[in-house]
């Protein structure tokens, strides 16, 4: 991966990560709503999710840009799946935000704001000009399994975790 790529990727990522630690110390210190707690949102599961689709996306990079429409097809998909729990944490922190449930600590940074998620867009947008030449690629995106792995996440933990803390 060439070190403007790196670059553009790092800056997009730092944004979502700094999502998911706001959330993961609201978990830890008993400030996430319930709503919120019962998705598995802001649990270390959740983030190495994250991390394993920036794995991807990083492995296939290791070669440079991909030239054919197939290898290019395919990193949009993985971006994409990484871009969805970027969006779900901004959208969990905004839904806590617009209901009042955010904790001051969170509130006056103004984290999940619609200023804050344009920063966020800035910075896809630069990572896809960089690799596809255009600014939006979400709608070229097979998302269907996104969606299938996030579903069975999220079955998997009401399966496996919450019954673990309600017994604790």
């Amino acid at each position: 991966m060439n070190a403007r790529i790196e670059s553009l990727l790092t800056a997009e990522r730092g944004r979502a990560s700094m999502w998911w630690q706001i959330l993961s110390k609201m978990l830890v210190q008993g400030e996430m709503p319930q709503w919120v707690s019962v998705q598995g949102i802001g649990t270390e599961l959740d983030r190495s999710r994250f991390l394993v689709d920036q794995d991807e996306v990083n492995r296939f990079l290791v070669d440079g840009i991909p030239q054919s429409p197939d290898e290019q097809a395919a990193l949009i998909d993985l971006l994409e799946a990484e871009r969805t729990h970027a969006g779900t944490w901004w959208s969990m922190l905004n839904t806590m935000r617009a209901r009042k449930q955010l904790p001051d600590w969170v509130r006056v940074h103004h984290i999940g704001t619609g200023p804050e998620y344009d920063r966020y867009t800035i910075e896809c947008t630069a990572v896809n000009r960089a690799l596809f030449g255009m600014d939006w690629v979400r709608s070229l995106a097979d998302l269907n399994q996104v969606e299938i792995e996030r579903r069975e996440f999220r079955r998997m933990f009401a399966t496996n975790v919450i019954p673990m803390f309600e017994h604790a």
